[in-house]
């Protein structure tokens, strides 16, 4: 399990306080899948840069298994909504090997492990492609690949279909939700698309703007999910106006 208990994030610059995160305290259980769902400039990211362990809470903890996470590490890895995470210099092969490759595993069952993920997402026949062939979704593919072959606790996505066209990102998130299902890991998937999280997630966290938890929302709709089934439009109308009416709340604070 993954617990969050009052964790704080500030910034400081010169005289400047700027508190990124207020006392966000959740819980998130083994093989769930986790929706951080808010508007731009919120505090999604620098909380899943936190899980990751790749920023320092300033305030309050963050335990997996009961052990406090103070840094990376190969149980959470995370991959990004860019297209530049992969080694241009590298095939997909030689991408998806690489962690492998850098934490000791024999070149043979290196090999095996990266062939298996790589036909799980798609990609079999595109082993020896190097990235500046791939489109934007194969991209994301390759790196999705890459983010299972180390078999981490947690998966934390950062938006990783914002850059797609419809078309291509309908069709990972499908492909996503096949994955979740046949190895269930812990997925905490960061979006400020609703339509997304509905599709997506067991339950969703709505932050408001000024980076606080104005709830979390367990989504009972039935799986596979689609925006013309029964109960999707009135979902969304709800999360979106919980989304809206944060962000408007902040301006006023703010004024």
């Amino acid at each position: 399990m993954l617990e969050l208990q009052e964790v704080v994030k500030v910034y400081l610059r010169e005289n400047f306080r700027h508190e990124v995160l207020k006392g966000i305290s959740f819980q998130v259980s083994q093989g769930e899948f986790f929706c951080i769902l808010g508007p731009s400039g919120c505090g999604k990211t620098t909380l899943l840069r936190m899980i990751g362990g790749y920023e320092k809470v300033s305030g309050g903890r963050i335990l997996l298994q009961g052990e406090e996470i103070t840094g990376p590490g190969p149980d959470r890895i995370m991959v990004f909504q860019t297209f530049d995470q992969l080694f241009a210099w590298q095939t997909v092969r030689g991408n998806v090997e690489y962690p492998l490759k850098i934490n000791g595993m024999a070149r043979g069952e290196r090999r095996e492990r990266a062939d298996f993920y790589i036909e799980m997402v798609g990609l079999k026949g595109y082993e020896n492609y190097y990235p500046h062939q791939l489109s934007g979704g194969m991209k994301q593919r390759a790196a999705l690949a890459r983010a299972l072959a180390l078999q981490p606790q947690i998966l934390l996505l950062d938006e990783p279909f914002a850059s797609l066209d419809a078309q291509n990102r309908e069709i990972l998130q499908e492909e996503l939700l096949r994955i979740w299902n046949s190895l269930k890991p812990t997925v905490i998937f960061v979006t400020h698309a609703v339509d997304e999280a509905i599709i997506l997630a067991d339950r969703i966290l709505v932050m408001t703007e000024d980076g606080d938890i104005k709830m979390i929302v367990e989504n009972k709709l039935q799986r596979p999910r689609r925006p013309g089934m029964p109960g999707f439009a009135r979902m969304w109308d709800f999360l979106y106006e919980q989304v809206r009416s944060s962000r408007w709340q902040a301006e006023k604070r703010k004024n």
